[in-house]
């Protein structure tokens, strides 16, 4: 899994970023109890830090992060190369729209100030 990507690949700056967020809010709606039916949940900052990254590429399509989640080795990487079903990305964002367009300004700006201090 570790090479499906480089050491200095920006998705792993990413993830770094997403673990040092406080994401409470986005485990409030978690439901699914271990061992009853039902769907898998994912875990908020994997879905928060997917739709970063997507973001970053430009990709706001549900449907396209999902196919790329398939094939592409940074989706996959974030991943650990488990498919993720679109209408789960699409509810997530529906859900978390406002908090994750906010937590995109604030990635964008410590890559900003990150991009600064190596000038």
């Amino acid at each position: 899994m570790e090479r499906l990507v480089s050491e200095d690949h920006e998705v792993r700056a990413i993830w770094e970023f997403t673990g040092h967020l406080d994401l409470a809010a986005y485990y409030e709606n978690i439901h699914s109890v271990e061992g009853r039916a039902g769907s898998t949940a994912f875990d908020p900052r994997l879905l928060v830090g997917i739709w970063i990254y997507a973001y970053s590429k430009g990709t706001g399509s549900a449907r396209e992060i999902s196919r790329l989640c398939e094939y592409d080795p940074a989706y996959q990487w974030l991943t650990g190369m488990e498919p993720i079903n679109y209408h789960t990305l699409a509810d997530f964002r529906s859900s978390h729209k406002d908090s994750l367009d906010q937590l995109f300004v604030q990635v964008l700006k410590h890559h900003e100030r990150r991009g600064s201090h190596h000038a």
